[in-house]
């Protein structure tokens, strides 16, 4: 057995023997030095198999789009967690086994498909861009995602290994868990919390010390994040040599090995937030320093010496991203709260600077030294308070950032410039995430928040106990959403300046003493430039960067006993000149019948009628029809309820689609298969 085949069946053998360990490893025993040990296990297996998702067109098409039909893939993920007295000790496993996969005779059949004789493309090199794709895609994994050792006590709490933390509200760190996302960073070191209340005031310092860690693997898109080492991670993917079909110059066939490179440079995170004062109003201090492993001056004397290898020996990743042009960033902020004003209110306000340093090598100058990216230094502030009268509540959000920088991970993203090596899937890695006051689905076009002034009001009015209305409106000039690397926040090109008004109205009523609800809001946004372009999808000028209309709402109607029916979806009628010369329509529409506690039977509708799919030829729509069925155990009292604590099954399609969780976003690939989720509780 060659060593790929034994690592596969380790591979396949440690998820087997995982999705079960937990009837083996369930413990409480009370009395253990007068303390109770308690040992939590929660398991998620998760089965795919994926057909054609329709995102690759007749001809030559990108591997990407090819190499992501047909296949299967086993997920599992392992969480622990031993409790006894104030200490706690937690462990998360996750592997990855794949099959079905093209091999080196289908990249060959593909190739001669798409490439007749005489088309003038070189085969054998579209046969490499199958290997340059799969080089990191789908490797069979098992690796310790996260592990962590904490003590707790009244006003105490300490952790060792892998952590979430955020300070003040988000411009200076935020590292956290999105389930909705598939994201779940946090920062392997040292963080200490104290918290300390007195008669009428309160203290609490928080401080913290390590690296960030990043998901290895992409469960979306079976993408891999290799590390260039570090003494904190063990068991972690390593970039492995890339070997592929070349001719030499007197045209003899044979193969080619390229060095490996890491996708990932390890982030050191230092942090430290203190916030005192009085119950009626408290201070706040907080700061972060994020230090990224750079080698780029020692690659750009290497490459001016026409060394080999110098990406081997010393990584440096191409980036056209602003926020990755620096090595050393520190942000810091001071923040006020008012958590009761005359019990009609509340404030908050935070204001921030950060300083971009260290930059990075751009080459060197005619004298041999090394030229780096110039300093950067911006500024930030946020407030939003909220006013309560009878029934009405009106919550207004502001915000001014100039040159407030993304605190991105230091990763190699761009996948156009390193095929082999890089990693996209992890481009939106941040270990900051500035308060957005803005709709929390709204998908941002650029980098609009690096430059950003603006703001948004909403009114609540308690029309009676069971029904209310409310409506939002915000406003926003932005310097960075046409160019996001306008981090200067330049205001001489007034093409580059975009004014967006964003509206909407709705309202939500209780009935059936609670068990039934609707909600429903229509809204539109529409943003312009400050004056008008030749507009290349139009053939004239216009001020229209972006517009739409939607219509969302959230349903559960309760029928008899212990069923409801529940449907939940939105409509969006969508216009982006840079995209499309026309308008466009998307939506996705879920309609389920829950019999609680138990089942839930859900069938979805979805639609895009934009370029991205094999739309329907009379519409110009694709459609993607699913159907799925949930089961949720009542108890906990035998095995088979632990095991089957949550079974999911999905079968069907969903559209590819920016998916934005409280103003963070990522781009979800179309699906079309079936997935059997099994989640285990003990």
């Amino acid at each position: 057995m060659t060593s790929g085949a034994a690592k596969r069946c380790g591979a396949v053998a440690f998820l087997c023997i995982s999705s079960v360990a937990g009837t083996a490893t369930a413990v409480e025993v009370k009395e253990v030095g007068d303390e109770t040990l308690t040992l939590d296990v929660t398991n998620t297996a998760i089965g795919n198999y994926l057909f054609d998702n329709r995102n690759a067109s007749a001809g030559l098409t990108p591997p990407s789009t090819i190499v992501d039909d047909h296949y299967g893939e086993f997920i599992n993920h392992l969480n622990a967690q031993l409790f006894y007295w104030r200490f706690r000790v937690g462990v998360r496993i996750d592997g990855y086994a794949y099959g079905g996969l093209p091999d080196d005779e289908d990249f060959q059949k593909i190739a001669k498909e798409r490439l007749p004789d005489g088309s003038g493309v070189d085969r054998y090199e579209y046969e490499n861009a199958f290997r340059r794709e799969l080089h990191t895609r789908f490797r069979n994994t098992i690796y310790p995602t996260k592990i962590n050792v904490g003590y707790t006590a009244p006003g105490v709490d300490i952790t060792f290994g892998d952590f979430y933390a955020q300070l003040g509200r988000g411009i200076v760190l935020s590292v956290r868990k999105i389930d909705e996302l598939a994201q779940d960073t946090t920062i392997r070191g040292f963080k200490a919390s104290f918290k300390k209340s007195f008669d009428d005031a309160s203290l609490s310092v928080t401080a913290l010390a390590g690296q960030a860690n990043p998901l290895r693997v992409d469960d979306q898109s079976g993408r891999q994040l290799t590390g260039d080492g570090s003494p904190l991670f063990f068991g972690f993917p390593e970039a492995d040599d890339f070997t592929f079909y070349s001719f030499d110059q007197q045209g003899n066939a044979g193969y080619t090995t390229v060095p490996a490179r890491p996708s990932y440079l390890e982030d050191t995170i230092y942090g430290l937030s203190v916030e005192a004062g009085p119950k009626q109003i408290l201070f706040g201090a907080h700061a972060s320093l994020l230090k990224r492993k750079s080698y780029s001056d020692s690659f750009a004397r290497c490459e001016r010496t026409g060394q080999t290898n110098c990406g081997a020996l010393f990584p440096t990743f191409v980036t056209n991203n602003v926020s990755r042009l620096h090595e050393l960033i520190m942000t810091a902020s001071g923040s006020i709260r008012v958590p009761n004003i005359f019990d009609h209110g509340d404030l908050y306000a935070e204001a921030a600077v950060q300083y971009n340093g260290d930059g990075r090598a751009k080459g060197l100058d005619e004298n041999g030294e090394v030229d780096h990216v110039e300093d950067l230094t911006g500024y930030g502030v946020y407030v939003t308070g909220t006013i309560r009268g009878g029934p009405v509540t009106v919550t207004l959000e502001g915000k001014h950032y100039r040159s407030i920088l993304p605190l991105a991970g230091n990763i190699n993203a761009d996948g156009a410039a390193d095929p082999t090596f890089a990693a996209p899937e992890f481009d939106t890695v941040t270990y900051n995430q500035p308060p957005n006051a803005d709709t929390f689905y709204q998908e941002p076009i650029g980098s609009p928040n690096v430059c950003i002034t603006g703001g948004r009001a909403r009114t609540d009015y308690r029309m009676t106990n069971t029904v209310t209305a409310y409506a939002w409106l915000g406003y926003f000039v932005s310097e960075s959403e046409v160019n996001a690397n306008n981090t200067q926040c330049d205001t001489d090109d007034p093409t580059a300046e975009t004014h967006t008004i964003d509206a909407a109205s709705g309202g939500e009523m209780v009935f059936d003493e609670g068990k039934s609800h609707f909600t429903a809001w229509v809204g539109g946004r529409n943003t312009v430039r400050a004056e008008p372009v030749e507009a290349v999808n139009l053939g004239g000028e216009s001020d229209v960067f972006y517009r739409e209309g939607y219509v969302r709402y959230d349903i559960a109607k309760h029928l008899a006993g212990d069923f409801t029916l529940v449907s939940q979806g939105f409509h969006r009628h969508r216009y982006e000149p840079t995209l499309s010369p026309n308008w466009w329509n998307e939506g996705e529409n879920y309609l389920a019948l829950r019999w609680a506690p138990y089942f839930s039977f859900i069938f979805g509708f979805e639609y895009l009628g934009r370029r991205g799919c094999s739309a329907d030829s009379d519409t110009g729509t694709c459609f993607y029809f699913n159907g799925g069925v949930q089961f949720k155990s009542a108890n906990k009292d035998s095995i088979a309820e632990m095991i089957f604590d949550t079974v999911n099954l999905f079968v069907g399609q969903r559209r590819g689609a920016i998916r934005c969780v409280a103003g963070v976003c990522r781009p979800f690939p179309p699906f079309e298969g079936a997935k059997l989720e099994l989640t285990s509780r003990f």
